[in-house]
């Protein structure tokens, strides 16, 4: 049996002797059931190449996804997001990250994080640009403002879940010289992301460290 995908990735096919009936998700795109040898994450079939194996593991985590599978949806929206055995779609990508962060899955809150994080960048790069009315400033300086405030919301809450990149963020956000932040806070994320072995807060501790001791 081989099983392809069409041109627009919202409906899996299956040809050969195994019959799929198409289906329709959460996000009013359809596909076709997975066989049930097929129906789990860690697809434990032997396919004839890596192709065929790689189409089977895409059906198995989209009926996964949309089962409620937090880590199924985190993958699959990741795929989706970057064009990995799917069409590349943004808008389905962050719908599924943003359904594994709401079920408090770690990766997925750092994602929408970074996801946030870009935003701010690309109204920052737009507010340098020459032009612009003191209505279209005012415009993107809030929208900037309100995406900074997501982008801390998120990341803290990933930094809570026990995500040591979203630790080492946050520590960031408040220890960074000039930056209005919560010392206390920034320290207490900068040493838990250090104890879980992260090499950029092990570093930045002992530079503290060192500092502190010198009473510089």
């Amino acid at each position: 049996m081989s099983v392809v995908i069409n041109d627009n990735y919202s409906e899996y096919v299956s040809r050969g002797t195994t019959t799929v009936t198409p289906q329709e998700d959460s996000f009013g795109y359809n596909y076709s059931k997975p066989s049930p040898e097929f129906d789990v994450l860690n697809v434990s079939v032997s396919a004839p190449n890596r192709e065929e194996y790689a189409a089977l593991r895409i059906c198995a985590l989209t009926k996964s996804a949309i089962s409620g599978n937090a880590a199924a949806q985190l993958e699959l929206g990741l795929r989706y997001l970057n064009g990995d055995g799917v069409m590349k779609d943004k808008g389905i990508a962050l719908k599924l990250i943003e359904q594994a962060a709401n079920q408090g899955n770690p990766e997925a809150l750092y994602q929408m994080g970074i996801h946030c994080r870009r935003l701010v960048a690309e109204f920052e790069v737009t507010l340098r640009e020459d032009g612009l009315s003191n209505e279209q400033y005012k415009t993107i300086e809030k929208s900037l403002a309100t995406y900074h405030k997501e982008m801390l919301k998120w990341f803290e809450r990933a930094a809570d879940n026990g995500y040591p990149e979203a630790q080492f963020t946050m520590a960031l956000e408040n220890l960074v010289p000039g930056v209005n932040g919560d010392k206390e806070k920034g320290f207490k994320y900068l040493t838990a992301a250090a104890e879980q072995g992260h090499i950029r807060a092990q570093e930045l501790l002992s530079v503290y460290r060192v500092t502190e001791y010198l009473g510089e």
